[in-house]
């Protein structure tokens, strides 16, 4: 089990029924344990229904289904659960609080698109009880009655909280988030908010409270008090702040009011040139940065995206980020001085672009490819040929291409300059060629995703015989591909080599 990484949650049940010795192995190990899951789809959770998995699973997930009675089986099932994710579900209020008591052990619950079955009214909501394990909580698009009663939630060690609010729905009470923070605030350091105007100025007033980790849903009526929160939060690490296009000031002055800022994902307003040098000044620990300009492009649909999306040009000269390992630019087109400023970061092992030019041909100028561990290219074209010379490129473990206009000829060149690839993600571009070079080329090769691809049953065949004879050569080695949206035979739509 070790060669080959640790066995599939289907292997590690296939073990457990070897014997009486292994099952004792892999239920007292907490390391083996915890990869058990065991997921229920589109099932009426009555008397009729048992768990087809009788096993002490850690983490149970629940989509698209009705609670009827559970009586019977949850308790077996949740005394040792860990995890339990319910979205599309229908139940009702005591039978939730009641299987919600028989989980002790509870350390992540998230709901999502709840319906409350009867009684919606019950006294039960003005019970307390405790799950004294749960870290992480999340919930989206729920009932008020049932945030009321998460309300009565007890949770002493609580640390990650998220809510996705519907601030335009009347029934929402922000209160109930506002009375999370307020109790939780001396353990809470993860938060995934769509935050009002009140819960912010609530947040910030809450002295105890030192959030590390911070994704926020806004909108622009929220910035004055989005630059008073991060001054009073002065703890932050990362931050994301999602749906909003923010000036470049603005986010200067949260780089300032955040001194151990170390990722940051952000929208900016559009600007003809972009010069990150103050932000890396102001933000000296980045090792994560993630830009989008947000100019026209927001206000046009996804067919004519591409007419409408803004040029923003990216001059990264005299800029200084010896921690960065990450970075991530949409919609900005750099200019050839960033490959000089990421080759002096000597840290950085991801990029990724999406760019808004008609020709990136100048992608080996442009980026340090020899130094990158992953290069994720996204709706760009290269219409000139590479370099001849072009590689190889031996750090290179993950490549992506999605939407990437170029010729069948080029894609070969640039594939064949990264001989160690681990990781290939492959959108449109991909015909039978290619995957039988991808089949003879990559020795080291994982995981393989084709979508949209031009492929036919030819791919399919090349890659079962290709890890048939890796696997021959070394039994560890697993490869898994995956086909979607091909031209290839229905029954190998989705198709998976293990």
């Amino acid at each position: 089990m070790e060669a080959s990484g640790g066995p599939s949650t289907t292997g590690l049940k296939k073990v457990r029924l070897t014997c009486h010795a292994w099952r004792r192995i892999v239920d007292e190990s907490r390391l083996l344990f915890d990869q058990l899951a065991y997921t229920i789809r589109s099932e009426d959770l009555d008397r009729d229904f048992a768990p087809r998995c009788r096993l002490p699973v850690y983490s149970v997930s629940i989509f698209t289904s009705n609670f009827i009675i559970v009586n019977h089986w949850w308790s077996d099932l949740g005394a040792n659960l860990s995890h339990l994710y319910l979205r599309h579900c229908h139940f009702s209020l005591p039978m939730i609080a009641g299987m919600l008591r028989q989980t002790p052990n509870l350390n992540n619950l998230g709901f999502k698109d709840i319906v409350l079955l009867p009684p919606v009214a019950w006294n039960g909501t003005a019970v307390s009880f405790r799950l004294e394990k749960l870290s992480h909580f999340s919930l989206s698009n729920i009932p008020d009655p049932l945030a009321k009663l998460m309300r009565r939630l007890i949770c002493p060690r609580l640390k990650c909280f998220g809510c996705a609010w519907d601030v335009s729905a009347p029934q929402d009470d922000e209160q109930l988030i506002i009375d999370f923070f307020r109790d939780s605030q001396d353990t809470l350091k993860t938060t995934r908010l769509t935050p009002t105007v009140n819960m912010l100025a609530a947040i910030s007033s809450l002295n105890r409270l030192q959030l590390q980790d911070v994704t926020f849903w806004c909108d622009s009526n929220q910035i004055e008090h989005l630059l008073n929160f991060t001054r009073k939060q002065a703890s932050i690490e990362k931050l994301s702040l999602l749906d909003l296009a923010l000036p470049e000031l603005v986010v200067l002055q949260i780089c300032a009011n955040l001194p151990a800022l170390t990722h940051l994902t952000v929208n900016l307003d559009y600007v003809p040139i972009w010069q990150p040098s103050s932000l890396f000044e102001l933000a000296p620990n980045l090792e994560y940065l993630k830009v989008n300009i947000m100019g026209f492009a927001k206000f046009a649909t996804h067919d004519n995206y591409r007419e409408y999306r803004t040029k923003t040009v990216g001059d990264f000269r005299d800029c200084n980020a010896p921690r960065l390992r990450e970075i991530n630019l949409t919609d900005i087109y750099p200019s050839t001085n960033l490959q000089s400023f990421l080759r002096q970061c000597p840290n950085l092992h991801t990029v990724l672009l999406d760019l808004a030019c008609d020709d990136f041909s100048n992608l080996t100028s442009t980026l340090p490819l020899g130094q990158l561990r992953t290069l994720t290219l996204r709706s760009l074209t290269i219409l000139t040929p590479l370099p001849s010379n072009l590689g190889p490129y031996e750090n290179l473990r993950r490549l992506v291409l999605y939407h990437v206009r170029t010729s069948k000829a080029t894609l070969t060149q640039l594939l064949t300059a990264c001989p160690n690839l681990e990781e290939l993600v492959l959108c449109w571009i991909a015909g039978d060629v290619q995957v039988r070079l991808i089949c003879e080329r990559f020795a080291r090769l994982k995981q393989l995703e084709l979508h949209q691809c031009p492929i036919t049953d030819r791919s399919v065949d090349a890659l079962l015989l290709a890890d048939c004879r890796a696997r021959a050569a070394d039994p560890a080695r697993l490869l898994r591909a995956v086909a979607s949206g091909t031209s290839a035979p229905a029954e190998y739509d989705q198709v998976s080599v293990r």
